[in-house]
C-alpha cells in the first residue's frame, strides 16, 4: 500500500520510503497544532460524531494494547503519524480524518498475530457506528 506523507501519516523519506521519526517535542508540537487548526470543526461536531470518534478512539486503545505496543509501536506498524495516534484515542479527530487509508493503516498495524485484518478493519467499523 503506497502511504501518503501528509497528516495523518507519518513523515516518510521520500526517496527511501523509510519512515522518518521525530523527537518527541516535534511530534507534540506536530499534533498541538493541528489541534489548534481543527478546534472550530472539532466543537461544530454533533454528538452523534463526538461519540462515534470516542467510540474509534477507544476500539484503537485496546487493539493496541492487546496487542501489546506502545505508542511508538503503534506510529512504526501504522505508519501514522504519534499524534494522531494520540489524538485518536482520546477522540479528538474529525469524522473526515478517517478515510479508508486510515482504517487500512490501522487495520493491518493493529491486527497482531492472533487476529484477522478484516475482523480488525470490521471492528474499527463498528465502532464508529452511532
Amino acid at each position: 500500500m503506497a502511504t501518503p506523507t501528509t497528516w495523518p501519516f507519518g513523515h516518510i523519506n521520500l526517496k527511501t520510503h523509510q519512515m522518518i521519526y521525530l523527537d518527541s517535542l516535534s511530534s507534540n508540537q506536530r499534533m498541538v497544532g493541528k489541534l489548534l487548526e481543527t478546534k472550530e470543526a472539532r466543537e461544530a461536531l454533533s454528538e452523534a460524531d463526538r461519540r462515534s470518534m470516542q467510540a474509534l478512539g477507544i476500539e484503537v486503545a485496546q487493539l493496541r494494547e492487546e496487542a501489546g505496543m506502545t505508542l511508538s509501536d503503534a506510529m512504526q506498524a501504522t505508519e501514522l503519524d504519534r499524534g494522531f495516534i494520540c489524538m485518536l484515542e482520546s477522540g479528538s479527530v474529525l469524522p473526515t480524518e478517517i478515510t479508508a487509508d486510515v482504517l487500512a493503516s490501522l487495520a493491518y498495524g493493529l491486527a497482531g498475530a492472533y487476529r484477522a485484518v478484516d475482523a480488525t478493519w470490521h471492528g474499527l467499523e463498528e465502532a464508529m457506528k452511532p
